[in-house]
């Protein structure tokens, strides 16, 4: 299983890094710590470890989910509005995603995202005609060192 990239970071996410962008600390939150590019790595390594479904059997709902959308409800929202002026100064990609317009999406509005669709499709290619584990490893690399 080495072949499971868990971090863009890892290895670089030394204090230095971070002072080179002016920060004496490790901030609790935004991008830089973060371990969002992971979580593709962590979703199919819990499938081949624990699991019995190849990921477009996991994934296909959420494909759906996000081509299709979903009422904007309360918590998302307050969440979204919360962060609106990070998003706007420090996030001004994930403000094209979050804040349509240039603010949070009102409640009851079907918020969809179709870029993140299209990567989730992407994976799901990337798996398809091979096994189990074969089309895990290729949607691995797919993500981690495809387009």
């Amino acid at each position: 299983m080495t072949w499971f990239v868990y971090s863009a970071w890892e290895g670089e996410a030394k204090l230095e890094l971070f002072r080179n962008y002016g920060l004496n600390v490790i901030p609790g939150d935004g991008f830089l710590p973060a371990v969002v590019p992971s979580a593709v790595a962590s979703w199919i390594l819990l499938l081949k470890r624990f699991g019995t479904m190849r990921l477009s059997d996991v994934l296909v709902p959420a494909v759906e989910l996000a081509e299709e959308g979903f009422p904007m409800y309360d918590s998302l929202h307050r969440s979204i509005a919360g962060n609106t002026e990070r998003f706007l100064k420090e996030w001004p990609s994930s403000a094209e995603v979050f804040l349509p317009e240039g603010k949070p999406p009102p409640l009851g509005m079907i918020f969809r995202q179709p870029d993140l669709a299209a990567t989730f499709r992407r994976l799901l290619t990337a798996e398809s005609g091979f096994g189990r584990d074969e089309g895990l490893r290729a949607a691995h690399d797919e993500f981690y060192r495809g387009r």
